[in-house]
This record gives C-alpha cells, structure tokens and sequence, in this order.
C-alpha cells in the first residue's frame, strides 16, 4: 500500500487512500483478534517510519491517521 520511494508529497496527496485503508484493516478484526488488530497496526505504522525524509514528517503522518491532527497540520 505504502511505497517506500514516496516523498512526502506523495504521501500528503494520498493521505485519504491511507487513512481509509487502515481504518478498514483495524475494523476488519473482531473484539476476539486483538493479537491480530494490534500486529496489523504496528506494521502499518513500521511502513510509515520507514519512509525516507524527516521523522517529523513521518510522525505528522502517523498522527493524522490516527485523527490525533487536522489536514492542514500536515501542510505546513
């Protein structure tokens, strides 16, 4: 899903698609697959610290797709 070549940018204009996905990945579990949601977010979120540019633009990312910052956040 996440490209490791992606500049930021690219990310940015993808944000949406991303954000999405994981939402749909963490609700596909069951109360009862806790062990499974929580592997499935740890890597989705090593996908992301693994993209190559500043760690501060990696953890903006992260906040915001986990709804913890607004868009615009990441524009700046």
């Amino acid at each position: 899903m996440i490209e490791r070549g992606w500049t930021y940018e690219e990310v940015v204009a993808n944000i949406e698609t991303l954000r999405n996905y994981y939402r749909v990945l963490l609700t596909s579990f069951s109360y009862f697959e806790r062990k499974k949601r929580i592997k499935v977010c740890r890597d989705f979120k090593k996908q992301i610290y693994s993209l190559q540019f500043e760690e501060y633009k990696r953890n903006l990312i992260w906040k915001y797709i986990n709804d913890e910052i607004e868009y615009e956040e990441l524009l700046n």
